[in-house]
């Protein structure tokens, strides 16, 4: 007879909402290594998924024989049972004081450098971000952002803060307050701004306000988001770009750790950051900020037509100034070369492709405008290290990311 497998309850914070991105996608990661690498039966807390409701509380743990918890709420009840049971549990958010957890989380300060390299690579001096400093992860993806501008020389603007737990803006009730002050606070600051949002709602948020304010996206005001929301992001015009957190490998590693604790190992170390997997470029983002108009207009006909044989004199026609004229308000605004700029569009395109699709090298070269895929491949590895099949696998994204936020 086969001994009974192991129960691992997996801890949605009784919400039957799926839709919820970071928890969803994580303890798909979860599933994903219980059915590579071990025998787990797994059970979710939640009362939408139990006709008897028989794990709703977590009171009868050691009746059900649970062997361990991945816990991804900060209930003080769940983690008060959790604790007092003994089980072997693995958190997906902060550890607390006290708590004899282990825990994996995404790398929050690498979740904001990330943000700002984003926005240093496309011009911008003005970098400001919006979230609620009452959550340690957004104080440390601020603290990433900042970092990481600051250092590029770019300024770095007082931070929004929101108000707790906001939900979606409305112009009424308690939202208002926070609705006129996000309002009031972006009129104010100086533009063209580079604007990262805590997450994809407040992203969302962001845009509504340029929309009253009759601001401009990406070209006065550029909105990056974060957990690649793909039903906010893609559902608005413009759509939003967005850091992705790369939650699956969370789950995955956090379902890791427990086995390794369940075997009697001993990890080295409580908490383990796992780092996002980069930026999902769409039109939120997608501009150069410079002043110059010229210069923006010509940057504007590039990116709308990459995927031509662009030439300097067709640019400079459709601009309206001559090439010479062109060529040397480029260099002043943007430190640059017209046919450097283009290069540098058609591989941050690549990269975004590669990302994102299973297009073939040949068509993406084709997309880009690289005239075939190893003249591609060679200016790839030239600035990246990478082969371009090598640089996708690390950093892949897998379509349809999930919808919601943590």
């Amino acid at each position: 007879m086969t001994d009974a497998a192991p129960v691992i309850v997996l801890d949605i914070a009784n919400n039957d909402r799926f839709a919820d991105v970071y928890r969803g996608r994580a303890f798909y990661g979860v599933i994903h290594y219980a059915r590579r690498h071990t025998r787990w039966r797994l059970m979710f807390h939640g009362d939408c998924l139990s006709l008897s409701s028989r794990i709703f509380s977590f009171d009868n743990l050691s009746e059900m024989g649970v062997a361990g918890i991945v816990l991804a709420t900060d209930n003080p009840a769940i983690t008060n049972a959790a604790i007092e049971s003994n089980t072997p549990t693995v958190k997906l958010l902060d550890l607390h004081p006290g708590e004899p957890f282990h825990a994996v989380v995404t790398d929050d300060v690498e979740v904001g450098r990330m943000g700002a390299q984003h926005f240093l690579e496309r011009g911008f001096r003005y970098v400001a971000y919006a979230g609620h400093f009452g959550n340690a992860w957004d104080v440390r993806r601020f603290e990433g952002l900042k970092r990481a501008a600051e250092a590029a020389g770019a300024q770095v603007l007082e931070p929004f803060d929101y108000d707790p737990a906001p939900r979606l803006l409305g112009w009424h009730g308690k939202d208002a307050v926070t609705a006129e002050r996000l309002l009031e606070w972006l009129d104010a600051v100086p533009k063209p701004l580079a604007l990262m949002a805590s997450d994809d709602r407040r992203a969302l948020h962001l845009l509504e306000a340029c929309e009253t304010l009759g601001l401009a996206v990406p070209t006065d005001v550029a909105i990056l988001g974060v957990d690649n929301n793909t039903i906010i992001c893609e559902s608005q015009l413009p759509t939003l770009s967005s850091v992705e957190p790369n939650p699956e490998a969370v789950g995955f590693q956090a379902a890791a750790l427990l086995h390794q604790v369940l075997e009697g190992k001993t990890p080295d170390r409580a908490i383990r950051k796992v780092p996002p997997k980069g930026v999902v470029t769409r039109m939120s983002t997608e501009v150069t900020a410079v002043e110059d108009e010229a210069v923006q207009r010509a940057l504007a006909y590039i990116g709308e037509n990459l995927g031509t044989a662009l030439s300097v004199d067709d640019i400079a026609h459709a601009t309206g100034v001559s090439r010479r004229t062109l060529e040397q308000r480029f260099r002043h605004t943007v430190k640059d070369s017209i046919n450097n700029s283009i290069r540098k569009q058609r591989l941050r395109k690549a990269k975004d492709l590669l990302r994102r699709t299973e297009w073939p090298l040949d068509e993406v070269a084709e997309a880009c405008g690289f005239r075939r895929a190893s003249y591609l491949s060679g200016i790839f590895s030239q600035e990246t290290g990478l082969a371009p099949g090598a640089w996708r696998k690390l950093h892949r994204i897998e379509a349809g990311s999930g919808v919601g936020a943590r």
